[in-house]
């Protein structure tokens, strides 16, 4: 293994490491006492660990979800998941994919000293997914591989620092904290969910809606109140979300399935075991969320002052869910559905269907449901969270045969970026 695989394999694999580098530099600039800087280093990588934690929960609900559905409803799918794909890819092409990593974090680092894109992306693992697929059209469309891990790894890191800024006028709004932003490869669908919220608050502001005429004033806010109470507690609600969705796919994929790949459990009990559990991850990620936003922004001020002036940290769109917990759900919801829609659309004139990824529409969804709400209020959360569901059921298909090509005939990249991205560039390569 040489010095570039190394440094690929072992920090870039784990976002940690790159977070405790920051935050014993934060400490060091403070000078802080050691006592502090090992409460700080520690509540850190507790938040950090407790996240991972979360998500590995959610992933296991998911994956038992992720078996029910194409039995459910007859469909040949083809399963969005960026861990799924990259993985496949780092087996092919492990060397280009460390090298366009390692490549891309010096760029974003350059850039960031010395333009006015002051953004510093530390989203490890949207890292490794934009790298791998980089690195899976590349290679297989014949660009060597000396000039795939140069050329992607200036790409990666020209990525890394302008789709940051993008979104980073909304995501003050969201955070109040301009030293923070989103680091995450959805961002064209987060920032059109902006957009579509725009639009929907301006076209709120010229149409006088005549709302619910035979109802009385009176029983009307009533009503309103207690939905917003019962909505005041978003673990809940997903729980119960999650629960319909289990029970409805467990039911249409037969009893004696359902029993099998669940050790012979019930599968009324099966399915609401499942739910909670997935309810429970998303409590476990927001609880590492907020330790880890509560330690790491001050240490990353710190370090911004000495090496970057104004330097803005890009971490996962999680970070976002604390701020507006039921927002995320209802973006969580309505993109699953847009996705839902998307799928019954498409299977239509074909077998092949996109899979409706959970774990994508409740990260993606959900952030572009908090974007739209920033701009458009709760009607634009679902409005612009409905259509970017739609759309992430449906990129994946731009390539569907590039895939198919190098042998991911059922494991795709999820994130709108990635796609767009892919196709853009196999086009240009392919002039």
């Amino acid at each position: 293994m040489n010095l570039i695989e190394a440094l690929g394999v072992n920090i870039f694999k784990n976002t940690y490491l790159i977070i405790a580098f920051y935050m014993f530099l934060g400490s060091f600039f403070d000078k802080k006492s050691i006592t502090k800087t090992f409460s700080s280093l520690f509540k850190t990588l507790m938040g950090l660990f407790i996240m991972e934690i979360g998500l590995e929960v959610i992933i296991s609900s998911v994956s038992n979800l992720n078996y029910m559905i194409p039995r459910a409803f007859k469909f040949i799918s083809i399963i969005p998941q960026n861990e799924g794909a990259a993985a496949l890819g780092e087996f092919r092409y492990g060397d280009v994919i460390n090298s366009i990593m390692f490549i891309g974090m010096i760029v974003n680092l350059l850039i960031a000293k010395f333009t006015r894109f002051k953004y510093i992306f530390l989203t490890g693992q949207q890292i490794i997914y934009m790298s791998s697929l980089l690195a899976i059209v590349f290679i297989p469309l014949g660009v060597d591989s000396h000039k795939a891990s140069l050329v992607g790894g200036i790409l990666l890191g020209v990525l890394m620092s302008i789709l940051p800024s993008l979104i980073h006028p909304y995501t003050m709004k969201i955070t109040k904290n301009k030293n923070i932003t989103v680091g995450h490869f959805s961002t064209i669908g987060f920032y059109l969910s902006c957009r579509i919220g725009e639009m929907v608050a301006s076209t709120a502001r010229k149409i006088k809606f005549h709302r619910q005429l035979f109802v009385p004033k009176k029983e009307k806010n009533m009503s309103l109140k207690k939905l917003n109470i019962m909505f005041l507690d978003s673990t809940l609600i997903t729980a119960i979300f999650m629960v319909i969705i289990f029970l409805l796919s467990a039911f249409l994929s037969g009893k004696e399935y359902v029993e099998d790949i669940s050790g012979g459990s019930s599968f009324i009990v099966f399915s609401f075991k499942q739910a909670l559990l997935f309810a429970c991850g998303v409590y476990i990620v927001l609880t590492g969320v907020r330790m880890l936003i509560q330690e790491i922004i001050p240490a990353f001020r710190s370090v911004a002052k000495k090496i970057v002036p104004e330097a803005v940290v890009a971490l996962d769109v999680s970070i976002l869910f604390p701020y507006k917990e039921n927002i995320m759900l209802l973006g969580f919801i309505f993109s699953f559905l847009g996705g839902v829609l998307a799928t019954f659309i498409t299977s239509i004139n074909s077998v092949l269907v996109v899979l409706p990824s959970i774990l994508i529409h409740f990260f993606t969804g959900g952030g572009c449901g908090i974007y739209g709400y920033t701009t458009g209020g709760k009607k634009g959360c679902i409005i612009a969270s409905f259509i970017m569901g739609f759309v992430i059921s449906l990129t994946p298909f731009l390539l569907i045969d590039h895939y198919k090509s190098i042998g991911f005939s059922r494991i795709v990249f999820g994130e709108i970026d990635l796609s767009l991205i892919g196709f853009m560039l196999k086009k240009l390569i392919e002039l």
